[in-house]
């Protein structure tokens, strides 16, 4: 009868203890920029361009403009590189990626540090749950893929109030999804654009 309870309480603890492991488990590195693995850094960037509310289809969307971006010679050849594009010791600004330069260490808690009003309407562990789910993600998008690229080819997105650089972007390609809008570039990744988009 004791080993019995024994067993229980073995299986129960380790039922609830595996997601707090798995979720130290998964943080990124200090140097993941050099040697953190291609999911890290995909779930990084799903994490921090996601913010903490984009939508699936959103977060799908940005896995495809990274993923095309790998694809493209225009570009480096790993997700890896291609999120850390630009990045150097202390450099702060004009990288790929601007939470990869924002001079903040990639953790999931410095994200909703600045979203506490949404972070404690959403319980304690908010952060550590939406980390380990978009490690999944990036597990199932960088092993499975992602389904049809609903980008049609895109290198380009941001979010919020265009940027300076809006105008290199392809007329007739951009396209709103989630709250992000992609589009293809005049310059650059024309070799994985798709010559036909339906809206």
């Amino acid at each position: 009868m004791k080993k019995r309870i024994a067993t229980v309480v073995f299986v129960v603890t380790c039922f609830f203890m595996s997601p707090v492991l798995f979720y130290f488990a998964t943080l990124p590195g200090s140097n993941w920029e050099k040697e953190g693995s291609e999911v890290t850094a995909l779930a990084l960037a799903l994490y921090y361009e996601s913010a903490l509310a984009e939508p699936l289809e959103g977060q799908r969307a940005i896995y495809h403009t990274i993923r095309n971006r790998v694809q493209s010679k225009d570009y480096p050849n790993t997700m890896r590189e291609v999120v850390a594009q630009g990045a150097r010791p202390g450099r702060r600004g004009g990288c790929q990626f601007s939470f990869v330069c924002d001079g903040a260490p990639e953790h999931p808690s410095t994200l909703c540090a600045l979203h506490p009003k949404y972070t404690s309407a959403h319980g304690p562990f908010f952060c550590q749950v939406r980390w380990v789910g978009m490690w999944f993600r990036a597990f199932s998008y960088y092993t499975f893929g992602g389904g049809a690229d609903p980008t049609c080819g895109a290198v380009l997105y941001y979010t919020g109030k265009a940027p300076y650089w809006v105008t290199d972007f392809k007329e007739g390609t951009v396209k709103k999804i989630g709250s992000h809008t992609f589009g293809q570039s005049l310059f650059v990744g024309r070799d994985v654009a798709h010559k036909r988009c339906d809206r």
